[in-house]
Parts: C-alpha cells; structure tokens; sequence
C-alpha cells in the first residue's frame, strides 16, 4: 500500500473544482424512453466515457469506464454532478480526500460526496469499469437520517464513510437495474425508482452495520403510523393506478419521503410498490383482456402500460402466458393449462 502510494503525485493546495466537464458526456433525459446502447467493452487504453443512462426526479443512473493508459489516472478527479454511489466491476487503488486509501473491488460500494476530491492507480488491466448512482439531496438525507439522525448537521457531508461492503442480492440487483435500462424495451419508472431505493437503502445499512450500528425497533405508535402510511397509499393507487403515476407522485400526495414510502409499504404489505402497482393493473386489465374485440395497445394504454410490449411482458411474467394466448382458449382449456 505505501509503496503504491508513493507513486501518486503530492496532492496540491484545496481549492474548488474547476475541472472541465467530460466532453465524451452523453446525456439521457427521459422516463419512458431507454438510452443507446452501450458502447462495446473493453475501451480503448486511452479512452474514457461517462454516460448518463437514466434521469429520473430521485436517481440519476450512469455508467462510467476509463482506459489504463488515460491521462486522468495522473491527475487529481472530482465529484462534480452530486452524492453518489459507485459499483466497481474492476479493482483500483483509490486515494480520498477523506478516508484513508483502499483498494477498491467489485465486492464493496464506494460513496463519494459532491465536491470531494480523490486520486486513482491502476490495478486491472481493463482500467476502470463501474455504474453509479447519483442520489438527490433529499432523498439520500432520507435514507440515511433513518439510521444516522446527525446526517442533518452535515447536509454537504452525508457519507461519513468512503465504502461499504456490498452483498451479492444487492450487487445483484444493481445489476439487473443497469440491464433493464439498457434493454432496448420500455422502462418501468416505478420498478426502477423502487429498485435504487432498495439498493440505497441496502448499502447505507450495510455500511453502519460493518462499524458496529445497530437498527432501531419500531415503536408501538411508529407501527401504528407505518399501517396508516401503507393504508393511505393504498387508497391513492386505488384511485390512480390506470394512471402513469410515479413514486415521488404518491409520496407527495400522502405527505411522506419517496424512501420512508417504499420501506414503510413492503414492510407492511409483505411487497414491493411497483409490484402491488402492476399487480393492480393486471387484475384489472385481466377483465378486458379475454375480450377479443378489444385492441391490446388500448387496453396496455387504459390500465397505466407504457406500451403494448410493456403490457405483454407483465402480463406473461404475472400469470405465465401472454394475453394473445389467453384469448385462444375457451375457461376450461385454460383452467387445466395453469394446473
């Protein structure tokens, strides 16, 4: 370790960022819409891209890789766009500006806070590969205050630590996240927004956890509060699910955060928010869809779906089999196809 970091240039006086933005930056802006795809790996050795895959209200979903022979593993790099989460997929020698130096691997999560500064050595041969999340102000407050309430004495600073261990269902899950924006097919703003909370919540426990922080139990009053939460939630997608409602939509109109919303609900309802959502407008859906008479795109459109395909792929996924099929087959037929 201390002959790899002598090898780093001494870190110059603090000042603020004044690096350029990347002019390789290629920005997605969208909810429904998905980005291109991804440029093929491995990059070339002095190559570097920075690309946004996913803006939403609460996350910003990116992709980052920087080939070993590039000029920024020599120079000082900031964290210029927000407070964000970074997946490795490759190893690194990380120098914080904050934090004593480590070895970053895919078997951990970096956190980085906006402003901060850090140097970088190569250790894969591929140079550096990762995704990040960038979290809004808010939101990130939200999910750690839950755990760390003295995050609001330090609203620039809410990491206190550079890293966390990640478990492999979370590394997992970030992973399929990255892959369904990157599919081709039309995205599901609910699952995903749900998803990256999951993920945010998953490693910010992860990371008290390593340093010996427990959870708090609930109290009485609090479990009383949490059933009237998950009731009133309820009863907004009741009135809205045919509409293309959004998480943050709902959490504002029944008083809450997006992160508390998502926590709260699958810890009473024993499921995810997207889920319960979908499964909503299926079951609804599910009255038309035996109608052949009845365009499938309408009904996808009537009950909240993006999309025919969006519609179809849900439907397959709920009840195994798609909608076209079911309207091939008379009750009996299809009654002993499901047993």
């Amino acid at each position: 370790m201390d002959t790899a970091e002598s090898r780093l240039p001494a870190r110059p006086p603090t000042r603020a960022p004044e690096i350029a933005k990347p002019a390789m930056r290629q920005t997605f802006s969208g909810s429904l819409r998905t980005a291109p795809k991804a440029r093929p790996l491995p990059l070339g050795p002095a190559e570097w891209i920075n690309r946004i895959v996913y803006r939403g209200t609460a996350f910003t979903l990116g992709e980052w890789r920087c080939g070993p022979k590039h000029r920024l593993w020599s120079e000082e790099n900031y964290i210029r766009d927000g407070h964000n989460l970074v997946f490795p997929r490759t190893c690194v020698y990380i120098r914080p500006e904050s934090g004593a130096p480590m070895i970053s691997t895919p078997n951990q999560t970096n956190f980085y806070n906006l402003g901060e500064s850090y140097y970088r050595r190569v250790i894969s041969p591929e140079g550096e590969i990762s995704e990040y999340i960038l979290v809004e102000p808010s939101v990130l407050q939200d999910a750690i205050r839950s755990i760390d309430p003295s995050v609001q004495q330090r609203p620039d600073r809410p990491f206190r630590f550079t890293h966390a261990t990640c478990d492999s269902r979370t590394y997992l899950l970030q992973r399929m996240l990255f892959q369904h924006v990157n599919s081709g097919g039309p995205v599901d703003r609910v699952f995903l927004e749900e998803t990256a909370l999951r993920i945010l919540h998953n490693i910010v426990h992860a990371a008290y956890a390593m340093r010996g922080h427990k959870s708090r139990t609930p109290r009485e009053d609090t479990d009383r509060a949490h059933a009237d939460l998950a009731d009133a939630a309820r009863k907004y997608i009741a009135l809205h699910f045919r509409e293309p409602i959004r998480i943050d939509e709902i959490a504002r109109a029944i008083g809450t955060s997006m992160f508390h919303l998502c926590r709260v609900f699958h810890r009473r309802t024993g499921m995810p928010l997207h889920r319960f959502l979908s499964r909503m407008r299926l079951r609804a859906a599910l009255e038309c869809a035996t109608d052949s008479r009845r365009d499938l795109t309408g009904i996808a459109l009537d009950h909240g779906f993006a999309s025919h395909s969006h519609f179809t792929d849900s439907f397959r996924r709920e009840f195994g089999i798609p909608p076209s099929s079911l309207r091939k087959l008379d009750s009996a037929a299809l009654a002993r196809k499901l047993f």
